[in-house]
């Protein structure tokens, strides 16, 4: 039986991939810093991202043969001000597991970022350099190297923005402006900051199957369509049955928050070459997101 170990394993996409595994058959455990058996048949082990022995522990305890490490801090701003603790988790982190798993001959896979470019122009094929405008991106591009230089089997995912809610706990965009169109709340969308955005649905799906596949180094995954958050967030509101009245447009401001990338276009064609599980386009994306599957 294939055995998938989770770091992360408690948060959205963690805790989403988890499940996903689960129903496919493989034998899963779940690693995070505040890890609770909350799914019947995960088991669950208590782990800091940033400590070395601890990491080598789990993997030598489950034995492994798939390694997905989805645990960051990925408050962009926060990284801002947090820069020691960013990478921290970010860079060391992510150098911690892929050495463990490369000490042991696991397949590895790390969830990377669109943030590791600049934003002027794209969409960005994974042989573009990157050229990050902000902490959070710089940590996720030193963390690539990082990555691949001690584990060059591994498998680099960088995504733009994953829609969909969390089975129990997690940072989800979606929670959170359901949470903003239930309390009728203004919402302050910049309509010059493009995303390449993907469901978690299809996302854990790619990744089951790309631990299957003997490929290795960086690869983009989203939906085939990139779109503004303005207009996202109107159609997202739509199709979860809200008015759009509170949704104002406005230009990105950098003045209370950290520098964003503008353009974060991913070109996902490799994907598509690669992958039996074919990337959907904008709106199947968004039906997928709200969907109640597991």
């Amino acid at each position: 039986m294939s055995r998938l170990l989770v770091f992360g394993g408690a948060g959205f996409v963690g805790e989403r991939l988890a499940c996903r595994a689960l129903q496919s058959g493989w034998e899963v455990f779940a690693a995070d810093i505040n890890c609770q058996s909350s799914v019947e048949g995960i088991e669950c082990y208590q782990v800091e991202i940033t400590d070395r022995a601890g990491i080598e522990r789990v993997i030598k305890r489950t034995t492994p043969t798939l390694v997905v490490n989805t645990a960051a801090l990925a408050d962009i701003d926060r990284a801002e001000q947090e820069k020691e603790l960013a990478w921290r988790i970010n860079v060391t982190g992510a150098e911690n597991v892929a050495g463990s798993c490369a000490s042991i001959g696991a397949r590895h896979v790390f969830f990377s970022s669109d943030a590791v470019f600049d934003g002027e122009v794209g969409p960005y094929r994974e042989e573009d350099l990157p050229n990050p405008v902000n902490e959070y991106g710089k940590t996720k591009a030193a963390a690539e190297n990082a990555v691949l230089g001690c584990c060059p089997a591994a498998v680099v995912l960088r995504i733009s923005l994953v829609l969909g809610f969390p089975i129990h706990t997690g940072n989800s965009f979606l929670v959170n402006l359901q949470e903003k169109f239930n309390a009728r709340k203004v919402i302050n969308c910049p309509k010059d900051e493009i995303r390449t955005p993907i469901d978690v649905h299809t996302l854990c799906d790619c990744l089951l199957e790309l631990a299957g596949t003997p490929y290795q180094g960086l690869l983009h995954i989203g939906c085939t369509e990139s779109i503004d958050r303005y207009s996202l967030t109107t159609r997202l509101a739509r199709a979860m049955g809200f008015s759009t009245d509170t949704i104002h447009a406005q230009a990105s401001d950098s003045r209370n928050r950290a520098p964003r990338h503008k353009r974060g276009i991913l070109d996902v064609s490799k994907a598509q070459l690669v992958l039996n599980n074919k990337l959907p386009d904008l709106e199947k994306t968004i039906q997928r997101a709200l969907s109640k599957e597991l």
